[in-house]
């Protein structure tokens, strides 16, 4: 009858009573596919849940769209939030796979650990895929987002350039003794008046062509025209400088965070080899984590 035969290993595992088994199988190859599928899935799970939860909470990319002291808290707390979720998802994923990955060749203790965060590395880049495709607009979406906010900041400031120069026009023609303007002398001014809110200033001609029409159907004395021209161009100026003061903020902030959620990537990647190289101690000294299971 054969005798059965036990690994080095086999036998160091017999002798201290584990019941963990620490064998090296020579014949796989290095990379063990079956267990970064598992922490892949432990790790994109865990976002969707994490992100879920945030956006139910405000904590969004996409939420980041006011100004003034809440926007930056918002956006502070997004940020926190985004690398909450990146570190401690992949530090999931990549300790279940370190955990669970078969040994393969005789590679020293440095090499092992190479091997075990090289599979962390590759839980955290599958895990950035998937949550590229299953949440565009979420985390990996934050470019994409800051550049959203960019397009919406230029739409607002012509729509508050394209309201305000309507609303100049009804303000500067206001009287109880005006005549009805015909459709074509409104357009006229308005398009005097959105001319100089571009250019920022109101030529001689573009004021003297204004001062008469409007007195003409106004009825009202040539100095009180000038002073209602004067006043409404400059509150229409304010206006639009606040909403470009306001879109340019938002920009900022859209840049801010693709930066932040970048930085969290990549401190995703440091925590995915942390995770791997831990998972991987635990396994190889078959440390007891029952007590964390208990109830």
């Amino acid at each position: 009858m054969k005798t059965p035969t036990m690994t080095t290993a086999g036998m160091a595992s017999a002798a201290s009573g584990s019941l963990v088994d620490t064998k090296i199988d020579h014949d796989r190859g290095y990379v063990d596919w079956g267990a970064i599928a598992a922490g892949t899935v432990i790790a994109s799970a865990i976002t969707v849940v994490l992100a879920g939860f945030g956006a139910a909470l405000g904590l969004s990319l996409t939420s980041v769209t006011g100004t003034g002291l809440s926007a930056v808290g918002i956006s502070i707390a997004t940020g926190l939030w985004v690398l909450w979720i990146a570190i401690s998802s992949v530090v999931a994923g990549s300790y279940v796979t370190g955990r669970l990955r078969r040994r393969a060749g005789d590679g020293n203790e440095h090499e092992v650990m190479v091997r075990d965060g090289a599979h962390g590395l590759v839980v955290w880049a599958l895990s950035a895929l998937i949550g590229a495709m299953l949440a565009a607009g979420a985390i990996t979406g934050a470019a994409r987002v800051g550049g959203e906010i960019a397009r919406t900041a230029t739409t607002t400031i012509g729509s508050v350039a394209a309201s305000g120069t309507d609303y100049a026009v009804d303000v500067l023609t206001r009287s109880e003794n005006a005549t009805v303007l015909d459709d074509a002398t409104k357009q006229q001014i308005a398009r005097v008046l959105t001319r100089s809110f571009a250019d920022g200033q109101l030529s001689a001609d573009d004021r003297g062509y204004l001062v008469r029409t409007i007195a003409a159907r106004t009825g009202l004395a040539q100095a009180d025209v000038e002073r209602r021209i004067d006043a409404t161009v400059a509150q229409a100026r304010s206006t639009i400088e606040q909403a470009k003061v306001t879109a340019e903020k938002a920009r900022r902030m859209g840049i801010l965070i693709a930066f932040l959620t970048a930085a969290a990537m990549a401190l995703g990647a440091a925590a995915a080899w942390w995770g791997a190289s831990m998972g991987g101690r635990h396994r190889d000294n078959n440390t007891d984590l029952s007590h964390l299971m208990r109830w």
